[in-house]
């Protein structure tokens, strides 16, 4: 017959009463089983069938108390049991030695509780396990009964056992403890598991009836032991005194201090009568004794779990976290104590009126301070004028009213904390400051309210009310552009507009019915110069047009006699003359295409040496074109007039504010003004600060306060929020599409970076100029000579970046080949072989030279454009319509604006600079509406020269514009290690 696993319980000669695995064999005529022998991890291990997953668990956990085990953990050195046993004594046994050993008897004990491995009581002194020493499991609860009988000549005090409402009494009872906590105790042979109680508290019992208390220690015994197993919850059964149940009123409270986590928080207290319990106490009950005349009354006040669980749900659905069942904050993420203190008290503001009513008492007795602790609320109207908005406001906290304007100091220096009349101190909302903070940042005060410009309207649309919202319906379509809908081109204008060119002329349109300037963005190509020749057709001619506009009555009174022009404009017309201002090479451009477009406006060419004819008859003519000199230099005369627009083309040439272009632009009068421009960001935030403070002069604030609330945050501090506001603010007024997003309009264009290896001796001249600069800087550098360190920073950049070319560029007696020359002219030789017309662009002209000069070598036709290059359009007309001609070498700074060269479907850069925005520019003379093939794009650089580490900051360098106006050519200042990089 199989062998039997069984568990006994047998008692250790030195370590107290344990339990043991065995194998027995049943003895067919005898009510016992014989012990085969002891289980062991190792029999477990090599019998792996012979034991189930549960047999295998119990005999690893009684291992970790054989005496192996236990001589490895409690001694030193010591090698044989004997002398483990001599070494240690009964008083460290049972310290140190039993409590480790109960540990794991209570686990195998809830063990075998849970499966049908038997368990029994074995005798040390036999061999054998007798079938009536079984061990059972008591399944249902069982508790300990505290007795206490008084009497007049002293007190009794005995514990039984209650089970199944039976009463077991201890004495004389052979008991064994099998684990003292928890309490395990075996008993004529049933296993009970009696929780919260010591078991060293129940062997007195087992061999005394009782234990009694002296008259003249009753009253201190009661006071401590007996009132310690009421309030623990103990079952007692009192003779000689009684146990009362108060019934008192409960109340919560939320005390407002700090955790020990130096964290601001709310503390949950309940209170029950007199007595105040904070939440997570683990206390069930109060008990109070009470004595007169040796008579003992014991008050019993019992929790109410259900209700305190309630109150406690109730604040974590009201939004706060809580730890410890006590301690309630707000989730969030905060460093500043501060903050997280006004965050909270909000909170209270927010719910002052359902803490109220779900009856809690809030308590500040933490802080030297006093909260108001209700809503503020602000009653606000919006009343709209001619060109700005009054903001009337009223603000109270409880019975204290106020103007709103007293909160604008506190909100614009983010200061929370607002003192009342009373002393105590009002918490301004988180939300104020989001809603109201760009009124007060954009406002001025008047008589104790605030005005705004009508071109801050996003600031007005943030305060969200009712009224704001109806008031801002005119505003929508600045905001949604897609939001145009039938828009109506006049008949007069000789072109098929687009899609998103007449979203464009609309949006123009709304700009200047409500009196705005604005930045028409779009990238190179897609037409800006037809959208706005539209609008000044329609602002001039369209007779329907709600842009009819008589400048004398639009013009402030003060002005009209200090400007020569509005006598002319009475006689003549009511809408001024247009003024555009443009790179001079452009001038030309917006000659064709305004007589393309619009032939019947009159065109006037302001520039060459002879301009006076054009000024003394300027109403005769709709629109002035001029360049950016021709404006510094006529600045006395044309500050005089005022033109019912100023158009800025290429309007990256006032993006700084401290040149004289930038402030000669800003003396021009006009109703209205515009600018164009592919690239509105270049080097930094303040372009655009340049550009909107031009079309709408105070939009941003002045040049210091700009820098102040927006520059340093976002350029060095990456305030994303700054960053939105600043969005918010501008994109009503600058239209931005990219060629990605008219792409259905547009076609394909393929780019691609080829690498070229340079050749051993052109990389040994690169190396050796490399280092020679490198140390020439580090050299100025440490003598600080920051003004010619900049120059010589300059010219070995500008060195390297030829040596990279080709080392001719910079020695002419260089006799060997250079690696992305001879790539280059591998593909150009293929090019025109598959009779495809190709731009070439370099920064150097001395690179165009080396092509031209191979060029006539292979007698290929070809253009060249340079900054010495005089009969500019003959020599673009000759490359776009002569087939003959493939090829066109191009300086890219004479031609990077202003030309159209759709007759090309391949372009070549061939060396990269800092700004992405000129190759951009490059690309785009090729890849423009008019072009209908696919354009393929090829930048060439030198592998591991400085080439390539200036594509990797051009590419690091883009997000700035990108967010703001999402264009595609960002620059900023390089930090030296940035600067040394590139020389490395």
């Amino acid at each position: 017959m199989k062998p039997i696993f069984i568990v006994a319980v047998r008692e250790h000669r030195k370590l107290g009463y344990i339990l043991t695995p065995y194998l027995i064999s049943f003895q067919n005529s005898q009510k016992f089983y014989t012990i085969m022998e002891p289980v062991t991890p190792v029999m477990a291990k090599y019998h792996p069938d012979d034991f189930d997953e549960k047999q295998t668990n119990i005999i690893n956990l009684i291992d970790q108390y054989s005496e192996t085990v236990l001589m490895k953990k409690f001694t030193k050195d010591v090698k044989k049991t004997q002398e483990f046993y001599s070494v240690i004594s009964d008083e460290f046994i049972q310290k140190n030695i039993r409590p480790y050993i109960e540990e794991k008897i209570a686990k195998c004990i809830d063990l075998l509780a849970g499966c049908d491995i038997p368990l029994y009581v074995k005798n040390e002194k036999t061999t054998s396990i007798h079938f009536d020493d079984r061990i059972t499991f008591v399944n249902e609860p069982a508790e300990i009964v505290f007795n206490f009988i008084k009497s007049d000549t002293g007190s009794k005090y005995y514990q039984t056992i209650l089970y199944q409402n039976k009463t077991i009494k201890l004495l004389n009872r052979n008991g064994i403890i099998l684990s003292t906590q928890p309490c395990i105790l075996l008993l004529d042979n049933r296993i009970f598991c009696l929780n919260d109680i010591d078991a060293k508290k129940l062997t007195p019992f087992f061999v005394k009836e009782f234990i009694a208390i002296p008259k003249h220690t009753e009253k201190q015994y009661f006071e401590t032991f007996v009132l310690s197993c009421i309030e623990k919850g103990f079952k007692v059964n009192t003779t000689g005194f009684e146990i009362v149940d108060t019934d008192v009123s409960s109340k919560a409270f939320l005390h407002l201090e700090k955790d020990w986590k130096n964290r601001v928080v709310l503390i949950l207290k309940f209170k029950y009568g007199n007595y105040s319990f904070i939440a997570n106490n683990p206390d069930e009950r109060v008990v109070n004794l009470n004595t007169e005349n040796d008579k003992f009354v014991f008050e019993k006040i019992v929790r109410d779990k259900k209700w305190e669980s309630q109150k406690i749900k109730e604040l974590k659905t009201l939004g706060l976290a809580v730890e410890l069942n006590s301690i309630f904050f707000l989730d969030e993420k905060q460093t500043d104590d501060s903050v997280a203190s006004w965050n909270l008290i909000t909170w209270i503001n927010n719910h002052f009126d359902e803490l109220k009513n779900l009856e809690y008492e809030i308590v500040q007795d933490f802080f030297a301070k006093k909260y108001f602790l209700q809503n503020g609320k602000v009653e606000l109207n919006i009343d709209t004028q001619k060109d700005w908005f009054d903001v009337l406001a009223q603000v109270s906290f409880g019975e204290f009213s106020f103007p709103f304007i007293k909160l604008k100091p506190f909100i614009l220096n983010g200061q929370h904390e607002f003192p009342l009349p009373n002393n105590e101190i009002a918490i301004i909302p988180e939300e104020w400051f989001a809603r109201f903070g760009s009124i007060f940042l954009w406002g001025i005060e008047k008589k104790g309210n605030l005005i705004i410009n009508k071109f801050h309207f996003t600031a007005i649309a943030q305060i969200q009310n009712s009224q704001v919202e109806k008031q801002f319906e005119e505003f929508d379509v600045l905001v949604d552009v897609d939001s145009f809908k039938n828009i109506s081109i006049p008949p007069e204008i000789r072109a098929d507009l687009r899609p998103y060119q007449k979203v464009g002329f609309a949006w123009l349109n709304a700009l200047a019915k409500m009196n705005f300037g604005g930045c028409l963005a779009d990238d190179m190509g897609l037409g800006k110069t037809l959208q706005t020749i539209t609008l000044l057709w329609s602002v001039l001619y369209d007779s329907s047009s709600p842009l009819k506009i008589d400048a004398t009555k639009i013009i402030e009174p003060e002005k009209i006699n200090q400007l020569d022009l509005f006598a002319s404009v009475k006689k003549m017309r009511n809408t001024p003359t247009a003024l555009i201002i443009m790179p001079t090479s452009l001038v030309h451009n917006w000659t064709n295409e305004i007589k393309k477009f619009a032939p019947s406006l009159k065109v006037c060419n302001f520039t060459g040496n002879d301009r006076s004819n054009c000024l003394k008859n300027l109403t005769s003519y709709d629109v002035i074109l001029t360049s950016y000199g021709v404006v510094r230099n006529d600045i006395e005369s044309l500050r005089n007039y005022y033109f019912s627009y100023i158009i800025v083309d290429e309007s990256q040439f006032i993006k700084n504010p401290e040149s004289k272009t930038y402030q000669t632009i800003m003396e021009l009068n006009a109703m209205r003004r515009l600018t164009l421009t592919g690239t509105p960001i270049e080097n930094s935030l303040t372009d655009l600060w340049a550009q909107m403070n031009f079309v709408n002069p105070g939009m941003l604030g002045s040049l210091n306060f700009f820098k102040e609330k927006f520059v340093t945050p976002i350029e060095k501090n990456n305030d994303e929020l700054q960053a939105q506001k600043l969005k918010e603010l501008i994109s009503p007024f600058i239209l931005r599409r990219t060629k990605d997003q008219v792409a259905k309009d547009l076609p394909s264009r393929i780019e691609q970076t080829v690498f070229c290896d340079m050749t051993e001796s052109q990389n040994k001249f690169y190396d050796a100029e490399k280092s020679k600069l490198r140390n020439a800087i580090l050299e100025m550098k440490d003598r600080n000579e920051g003004s010619k360190l900049n120059m010589i920073i300059l010219q070995g950049l500008s060195k390297l970046r030829q040596i990279a070319i080709h080392p001719k560029l910079v020695d002419v007696g260089y006799e060997f080949e250079s690696g992305k020359f001879d790539e280059v002219l591998m593909r150009i030789e293929n090019v025109v072989a598959e009779n495809h017309k190709v731009l070439i662009f370099s920064s150097f002209v001395k690179q165009l030279d080396l092509f031209a000069k191979i060029f006539d070598e292979q007698k290929w036709k070809y253009c060249l454009l340079t900054g010495s290059t005089q009969n500019r359009e003959a020599v673009v007309n000759n490359f776009q319509k002569n087939d003959a001609i493939k090829l066109f070498l191009i300086s890219i700074k004479a031609g990077g604006t202003g030309l159209n060269l759709t007759a090309a479907d391949y372009v070549f850069i061939l060396d990269p600079w800092w700004n992405p925005a000129v190759e951009m520019q490059a690309i785009n003379r090729a890849h423009r509406i008019g072009q209908d093939k696919s354009v393929f794009v090829y930048r060439f650089i030198s592998s591991e020269t400085v080439e390539e580490k200036i594509q990797n900051l051009q590419q690091r360098k883009q997000s700035l514009a990108d967010n703001f106006i999402n264009t595609n050519n960002p620059f900023k200042q390089f930090s030296m290690d940035e600067i040394l990089d590139l020389f490395n």
